[in-house]
């Protein structure tokens, strides 16, 4: 298959059909160091005109060094908290020396409004971080009145002190 029509299966229209269950990752595990390669450049190339978090992911995945600068770019650009906080997590993933990544994560989710269901996505992608105050910041949700927002704080601290069965050899 051609990679511009892999490209279409990789990163779909953005519509809740399209993208509704979607794991890219299957495609991206099946191709060749050739083709990932290609596939970098075409999700850079459409970064640079497109705000697309699925693009940003991608290149993540995919472990693109060549990607940092426009994602500061698109973290710069960007006022929505939730999108900072995916960003500057997917940025600190690829370079954990930027250690601001994790300031500003902090500082984006404490402007996500109190009950919102966002908070319990963003648990997840703080507790990426492996960071002790952000994982304070979700520590305090362990109570919280709503038991999906505790519940969910919870589990995301649990899932950092899981290990894979391959890492207890």
């Amino acid at each position: 298959m051609d990679i511009n029509e892999l490209y279409e299966k990789i990163i779909p229209p953005s519509t809740y059909e399209y993208r509704r269950d979607l794991d890219n990752t299957v495609i991206i595990d099946g191709l060749n160091d050739k083709d990932k390669k290609k596939l970098e450049e075409l999700l850079i190339t459409d970064l640079k005109e497109n705000d697309d978090i699925l693009i940003i992911e991608t290149l993540a995945y995919l472990n693109s060094k060549k990607a940092i600068n426009i994602f500061l770019e698109k973290l710069n650009s960007t006022t929505n908290p939730v999108d900072k906080i995916m960003i500057s997590h997917f940025i600190y993933k690829l370079d954990d020396t930027k250690k601001d990544m994790i300031e500003i994560a902090y500082n984006s989710f404490k402007l996500i409004d109190e009950n919102s269901n966002a908070k319990i996505t963003m648990f997840y992608y703080l507790s990426y971080f492996k960071n002790e105050k952000l994982n304070t910041l979700i520590r305090e949700y362990f109570n919280h009145d709503d038991y999906l927002i505790s519940n969910n704080a919870k589990k995301a601290i649990k899932l950092q002190r899981k290990k894979k069965w391959w890492e207890f050899w």
